[in-house]
């Protein structure tokens, strides 16, 4: 009987972990970083001119450009447009059915295993959270059978694609 002996275990352990930590806080700073650059991306598509009705508000007098369906909300009381934020959120769980293994009905015995174990089942990422607590902001997003979509955060996203990709690029070395 062979008997083998490791050590450095728990060094190499801890450089690990050190490691993981490490690229924990990197991720977080890339995605507060690019949760800044969408809600910053919602607030200018919302205050830029817009092209539907126009009518004068009762109160002031003045008069104000209502965005046509399609346009990102125009700016009335900027109640909407001052509430957006972001939240980003490490170790986040998401759930993921399946892992590889060296076993299962597979040619060369590599398989994959539908997990039952909801322990199991996902991994840990750090997330973003954009949006507002603004309770008309989803009907705008959206739309409703009373009013046509005047989405603001989707288009964000997709405008800020390129310099998501670029700031992740940036903060993670990739």
């Amino acid at each position: 009987m062979s008997t083998f002996i490791i050590t450095g275990i728990k060094k190499l352990t801890d450089n690990f972990l050190k490691i993981a930590e490490e690229e924990e806080r990197k991720s977080k700073v890339a995605m507060h970083k690019a949760s800044i650059e969408v809600v910053n991306e919602a607030k200018r598509s919302m205050s830029t001119q817009k092209s539907g009705e126009s009518y004068k508000v009762s109160k002031t007098g003045a008069l104000h450009v209502a965005s046509r369906a399609g346009e990102a909300p125009a700016v009335l009381t900027g109640r909407l447009r001052a509430s957006l934020t972001h939240r980003v959120s490490g170790k986040t769980f998401i759930p993921y059915p399946y892992k590889f293994s060296g076993k299962g009905g597979h040619p060369g015995g590599a398989g994959v295993t539908k997990l039952t174990d909801p322990k199991e089942r996902g991994v840990m990422m750090t997330t973003a959270h954009i949006g507002t607590d603004v309770e008309y902001a989803e009907k705008l997003e959206k739309g409703s059978r009373k009013i046509a979509a005047r989405p603001f955060l989707l288009p964000a996203l997709e405008k800020s694609r390129n310099k998501i990709v670029e700031i992740l690029k940036d903060e993670l070395g990739f």
